[in-house]
């Protein structure tokens, strides 16, 4: 699919210099700019062809045509928020076809897919996604959280507990904080 968005860019200013009129002798100021491509990675589908075809090694045919039928109705935050009723329908692929490939995506080692509720699945965004850098991060971050393995539990509980750590530590200090300010109110 071809888009014709245009990829952001900054002007800069590089420097700013002085001209001389050459009829007049006079000094002019020079302003030089520069534009700057913002994100280098702007509106790109980047797949990790490894991970890809690991994920997608157990289906094919309709069910490799439903893998890319997914692919190309992912929203900005590479869900697709549909049934697999509502998949089927607007595919054209049976909807026992749908189900089976559905559930063969979410398995393996390195999943294509997750099921986050009834009708909303994120595909992995560590084997593709469209958009820059800090917005694959944050889906990797709701990827992560969809996450049921108890794999994944370990990493939310020891992320949980860092968090809860880093609280308790900061209510450590502003509590150290207050008792050395009130000794030197009463010294």
């Amino acid at each position: 699919m071809i888009t014709s968005k245009k990829q952001p860019t900054k002007q800069k200013i590089s420097k700013v210099t002085a001209m001389i009129d050459e009829e007049t002798g006079e000094k002019i100021p020079v302003v030089q700019v520069s534009q700057e491509i913002d994100d280098r990675d702007f509106n790109f589908h980047k797949i990790w062809f490894g991970h890809f075809i690991q994920s997608l090694d157990t289906i094919t045919s309709q069910r490799l045509k439903l893998a890319f039928w997914i692919i190309d109705h992912l929203d900005s935050n590479n869900k697709l928020s549909m049934t697999q009723r509502q998949i089927a329908e607007q595919s054209g692929i049976s909807l026992k076809t749908v189900g089976l490939t559905m559930r063969a995506l979410q398995e393996g080692d390195l999943p294509f897919l997750r099921r986050l509720n009834g009708g909303t699945y994120i595909v992995n965004p560590d084997i593709i996604f469209k958009g820059n850098f800090g917005k694959r991060m944050a889906v990797l971050y709701d990827y992560g959280r969809a996450n049921t393995s108890p794999d994944s539990t370990k990493k939310n509980n020891v992320v949980t507990d860092i968090t809860t750590a880093n609280k308790e530590n900061k209510k450590r200090n502003k509590r150290n904080r207050r008792n050395r300010k009130n000794k030197r109110a009463t010294a």
